[in-house]
């Protein structure tokens, strides 16, 4: 008798289990990436880039979505004069998030194209910001020195 109780127990959880996941899925299938889709299409990618980060949290090996991301993205190196500089990208404007890029120098890492706005944490843990083009940065102006004192923590890097 118990063990029929957590038999039908077991089967109802991986039932609950089963239906939360595939109904994930299916609103990706159905919704998520085809708005992912036709962000790339109306040449949004900044928009698109954000749109593809977030299913790939859900799917990382979703190959329309990793595809879909080289198209809008290009690869680009980010150096400081000073290394170890956390660098963050904004994610969106509306919610002030920021992804980590990592420590510099950074290699070949993937940016939306367009206009990007990046943010440099020093070991002091001074904040400087500077908006930059994915273009530029890719055909060299790559080198940001940072300033060595700042009153506003929000103003702009110099670029090289």
């Amino acid at each position: 008798m118990i063990l029929n109780i957590i038999l039908v127990v077991i089967f109802f959880g991986a039932g609950i289990f089963f239906y939360i996941k595939l109904g994930k899925a299916s609103n990706t299938i159905e919704k998520e990436l085809p708005e992912f889709l036709q962000l790339i299409k109306e040449g949004k990618s900044g928009a698109a880039y954000y749109a593809g980060k977030k299913l790939l949290e859900n799917d990382p090996n979703n190959k329309v979505v990793i595809d879909g991301l080289k198209t809008i993205t290009t690869t680009v190196d980010l150096m400081t004069v000073s290394p170890n500089i956390d660098v963050y990208l904004q994610l969106s404007e509306t919610d002030d998030k920021w992804e980590l890029i990592g420590k510099t120098p950074i290699n070949k890492t993937s940016l939306p194209n367009g206009t990007v706005k990046l943010k440099f944490i020093d070991a002091k843990k001074n904040e400087f910001i500077v908006t930059a083009g994915t273009y530029f940065i890719s055909t060299g102006e790559n080198i940001f020195e940072l300033p060595t004192s700042m009153p506003d923590t929000s103003s702009m890097a110099l670029v090289i």
